[in-house]
């Protein structure tokens, strides 16, 4: 196929460097959809602390790419943040 011994070893080096983005991509989203949902999880149970901790994470660790999770936590953050400082108000 290829004529050119240089032009195989580019094609591999392109090809493996392709698959290893998709790679780190698929787990990065992964990672983030187990850090959102940890922060449901606590969020239904109506500690809002943990929860902003979490949803912080997913923003602050796993994108780019920027997933559904990634979005999902940016706009859970500021309700969270609210719901936070009114139950240590009445507290």
């Amino acid at each position: 196929m290829f004529k050119n011994k240089w032009v195989k070893i580019l094609v591999t080096v392109v090809v493996v460097a392709l698959i290893m983005f998709v790679m780190v991509a698929i787990d990065v989203v992964s990672r983030a959809k187990s850090a959102y949902l940890k922060g449901e999880k606590f969020y239904a149970e109506e500690n809002y602390k943990d929860a902003l901790m979490w949803y912080e994470t997913v923003v602050d660790l796993f994108q780019p790419p920027k997933s559904k999770w990634v979005k999902k936590a940016e706009s859970k953050i500021p309700e969270c943040k609210q719901l936070l400082e009114k139950s240590l108000a009445t507290d």
